[in-house]
């Protein structure tokens, strides 16, 4: 690599006792102000993919002879707590080993650009592993359907048992809008957007800003397995967290499977995510709060009896059901195959959304199909902001729809009084041998909303959920959680 590298070696600072959407993060307010129209993100420059420039700059080591199992490429070592204050590259060529908190750029300051090169394995060994890429800079990881980029666990590469929460997982913090920034009531004003610090988990660093187009880069392509971190009460790294991530920022083909905690999760931002796989993570697969207005489309998530939760859970703010920015995405083409002692689609805490083409299935003991908890949530339902249309509930009969005591028979009225909705039986949907695609002459191949008509993010379908009977988009790339 004919670059120069300069990089800070960080220690880790004590972990944070950290709250938010399920105690997940702290309000701190920040120092750096993050004005709108101003934008510090570095142009990628990625260097040649020459295997050799880290450990040359005494960033990497050759670890080769402790992975002996590992036998196609040489294994190089990141040291210990890295933060990257100039672009690098990650080349195909290696597999890379986190050690510890490996880190893309100071927060708003000292940007870099990770590239990650298609077909490149990163591996971490204990939960403390993890990559988080700040404020002001970015990951391009650009994988192929070919030649996905994988990040996983030690046991993983090494043909081990693979569990969940093996290592820390992915982190990308922004600069776009949350309603966690100033303090958490009522409206946030441009003030406390433009001066806006909220403390992600796992010590990761900070987020949200006033850029709701700032761009934190590309994931193409992506599979993050066997990931997640317990810090404490409530102070958990998910598959994938992204914390006040702007719309530049480009998600598309990437997976999530047997996280310990959720598969992602949305804290505020704008970003758009499109061709989602879930699969066997240990809460929630899908998890969004604190004002994220995004778009999502062909999600597929799959849950598993032993750890899942909810396959949606969908929040504005605990702390203020009424904070603004609201919670306000819009999703279409959903694909959840339950599992038993897991539970659906969860909306509450505020909430709005515009919901369309979702599947929701699930054996007998699957739970709460869909619900809606919270007078808050509800309100928005009543008056339009909260809308789900040209879908269909497909689990045990008494288990379809649920509520709170106060409100009996709220979300059936609400779900079944909306257009194209329909309640079938569990046998009824003309699902693939494959468990999760339509068969032809499937109920699900017609009764679509086509979203395209309303915004130019997604791509006209006629089918309802994540995929048609011809196409299995997973194919090839997506290896592990579907069968």
């Amino acid at each position: 690599m004919a670059i120069k590298q300069f990089f800070k070696i960080s220690a880790v600072a004590g972990a944070l006792v950290l709250a938010g959407c399920g105690g997940d993060i702290n309000i701190n307010e920040g120092d750096v102000t993050n004005q709108t129209g101003a934008d510090t993100t570095p142009d990628p420059a990625p260097g040649d993919g020459s295997d050799n420039a880290l450990i040359e700059a005494g960033l990497a080591t050759d670890v080769s002879a402790d992975f002996p199992e590992i036998a196609d490429k040489p294994v190089y070592q990141l040291s210990a707590n890295t933060q990257f204050n100039e672009n690098v590259t990650l080349s195909a060529d290696a597999h890379w080993v986190l050690n510890g908190r490996t880190a893309v750029g100071g927060d708003n300051e000292n940007s870099a650009v990770l590239t990650i090169e298609a077909g490149t394995t990163l591996i971490g060994q204990a939960g403390e592993d993890f990559l988080v890429v700040r404020r002001g800079s970015q990951i391009m990881a650009n994988g192929t359907a070919e030649a996905p980029i994988i990040m996983t666990s030690v046991q993983d590469v090494t043909g081990q048992e693979t569990a969940i929460g093996q290592w820390g997982g992915l982190v990308i913090l922004g600069r776009a809008p949350a309603n966690s920034c100033g303090d958490q009531v009522g409206e946030t004003t441009d003030d406390e957007l433009n001066n806006c610090g909220v403390s992600a988990e796992g010590d990761a660093g900070q987020f949200g800003g006033n850029l709701p187009e700032d761009n934190s880069g590309v994931l193409n392509y992506v599979v993050v397995k066997n990931a997640g971190r317990t810090l404490g009460n409530g102070d958990e790294l998910n598959g994938i967290s992204f914390a006040g991530v702007g719309s530049g920022t480009e998600v598309d083909y990437i997976q999530v499977h047997q996280n310990l905690d959720d598969g992602i999760e949305f804290f505020g931002g704008t970003v758009n995510v499109k061709h989602v796989v879930l699969t066997a993570n240990g809460d929630d697969s899908f998890d969004w709060s604190f004002g994220w207005t995004g778009n999502a489309q062909y999600v597929l998530i799959k849950q598993d009896a032993a750890d899942g939760d909810n396959a949606f859970e969908s929040d504005n703010s605990e702390f203020d059901a009424a904070a603004t920015p609201q919670t306000n995405p819009t999703i279409a083409n959903v694909t959840i195959i339950g599992a038993d002692d897991a539970n659906g689609v969860r909306l509450r805490a505020g909430t709005a959304g515009l919901l369309a083409n979702f599947v929701i299935t699930g054996p007998d003991a699957y739970s709460n199909c869909l619900r809606i908890n919270g007078t808050e949530s509800q309100a928005n339902a009543d008056n339009g902001d909260l809308t789900m249309t040209n879908s269909i509930v497909a689990c045990a009969e008494g288990n379809n729809f649920s509520d709170d005591e106060s409100s009996p028979g709220f979300t059936q009225s609400w779900f079944e009084a909306q257009a194209g909705n329909q309640v079938v039986a569990q046998d009824g949907l003309g699902l693939a041998a494959n468990g999760y695609q339509p068969a032809a002459g499937s109920v699900l191949l017609e009764g679509a909303a086509d979203m395209s008509a309303q915004n130019s993010y997604f791509e006209a379908t006629t089918f309802i959920g994540a995929m048609d009977a011809s196409d299995d988009w997973t194919a090839g790339w997506v290896t592990v959680g579907l069968n």
